[in-house]
C-alpha cells in the first residue's frame, strides 16, 4: 500500500480512538423521552415558538378507546330488547311416571385368576381400595356378584346387568393395564 493511504487510515483510527475516550467521559441519560408538541405555527421551515408542551396522557382518549376498533361507523353497540309478550297460562299437564334409572358401581379391575383342581378365584380390585383381593364364585363384590370365573376371563352381575371383565384384553381397547370391561 502507498504510504498516504497508511498515513490517512492511522489518523482516521486516531481520531476515531479520540472520541470514544470523550464520549467515554460523558454519563449516558437511558431515561424514556416523552414526546413533545410545539406551539406555533411553521413559517418557512421554522417555528414561530420554540416552546414545547408535554403530549396529553391516554386518560384523555378514554371514549376514543372505549369505542369498538372493527365497527364501521366505530359507535358503541347498544342492545334494544324488546318486550316479550307474556303467554297465557297454560293448561295444567298432569303428572307423568319417570322411570328413574337404576345406577351401577363401576365394574371391579381384574388382576389375575387361579384355578386349582375345583377351587377357581378372581383377584379384583375395586375403587378406592388399595389392595386388590382374592373372590370365588358367589362372591359380591362392590355390589357386583361373581357369576363366572374363566381361564382368560371373569362374568359379574348386578341389578339384571352383565359385564364380562377380561384378563387379556385385546389391542383393539387401547388399555395397556390389563382387565378390561365389556358390559350387556
Amino acid at each position: 500500500m502507498n504510504g498516504k493511504v497508511l498515513s490517512v487510515i492511522a489518523v482516521a483510527t486516531v481520531l476515531v480512538g479520540l472520541s470514544n475516550l470523550w464520549l467515554n467521559g460523558r454519563p449516558l441519560d437511558l431515561a424514556p423521552i416523552t414526546p413533545t408538541a410545539k406551539i406555533g405555527e411553521r413559517n418557512g421551515g421554522r417555528a414561530a415558538s420554540d416552546a414545547t408542551i408535554p403530549a396529553p396522557a391516554t386518560s384523555d382518549f378514554a371514549e376514543t378507546f372505549d369505542r369498538p376498533l372493527f365497527s364501521p361507523d366505530r359507535r358503541r353497540h347498544t342492545i334494544e330488547i324488546e318486550p316479550q309478550p307474556v303467554p297465557a297460562a297454560l293448561p295444567p299437564t298432569p303428572p307423568t311416571a319417570v322411570e328413574i334409572p337404576v345406577v351401577t358401581s363401576p365394574a371391579p379391575l381384574l388382576l389375575g385368576i387361579s384355578i386349582t383342581g375345583q377351587t377357581a378365584q378372581a383377584l379384583l380390585k375395586v375403587d378406592g381400595q388399595d389392595q386388590p383381593a382374592w373372590h370365588r364364585y358367589g362372591d359380591t363384590v362392590a355390589g357386583w356378584t361373581i357369576a363366572e370365573i374363566g381361564k382368560d376371563r371373569a362374568t359379574l352381575q348386578q341389578n339384571g346387568q352383565t359385564s364380562h371383565l377380561l384378563l387379556y384384553p385385546s389391542n383393539d381397547s387401547g388399555n395397556l393395564e390389563g382387565g378390561s370391561s365389556a358390559q350387556d
